[in-house]
């Protein structure tokens, strides 16, 4: 079944290769146009885009109601696999940061427990005031 893009292209005397390259549109989104395909173009804005462009550059009228629906397949198989794993991955790493982050500061806490220490890192206006403190 010849779509009627594709008709008209060959009527007009076009290859694919020749009408990607004049309205710049990759030869993938031109053959996905003409076989209604849409689900490899990324998104609904470009498929309305495209769609346009492509039948003012044919000459032919385009319908208000037609529907460009755009179906996302489900990722599965190894891209999805993929997908998850990277997710797990970066979710682990940021764990092992954050609780080596952690230890690292418990680890390194001065306890300001005593009094020397604080005596040691105050600064008197006058010596009389440290006397009378102790």
């Amino acid at each position: 079944m010849s779509s009627k893009l594709k008709e008209a292209r060959e009527s007009a005397g076009y290859t694919i290769e020749q009408v990607a390259d004049i309205l710049k549109i990759r030869k993938q989104y031109v053959v996905d146009l003409e076989e209604e395909n849409f689900s490899s173009i990324p998104g609904k804005i470009y498929v309305d885009g495209y769609t346009k462009i492509y039948h003012e550059f044919l000459g032919l009228e385009l319908n208000d109601d037609h529907d460009h629906s755009v179906v996302r397949p489900r990722e599965s198989g190894k891209a999805g696999v993929i997908k998850q794993k990277l997710i797990l991955f970066i979710s682990l790493l940021t764990l092992v940061v954050i609780v080596g982050i952690y230890s690292f500061l418990k680890k390194n806490r001065v306890e300001y427990g005593s009094n020397d220490l604080i005596d040691n890192n105050i600064i008197y206006e006058n010596r009389s005031n440290k006397e009378r403190s102790i």
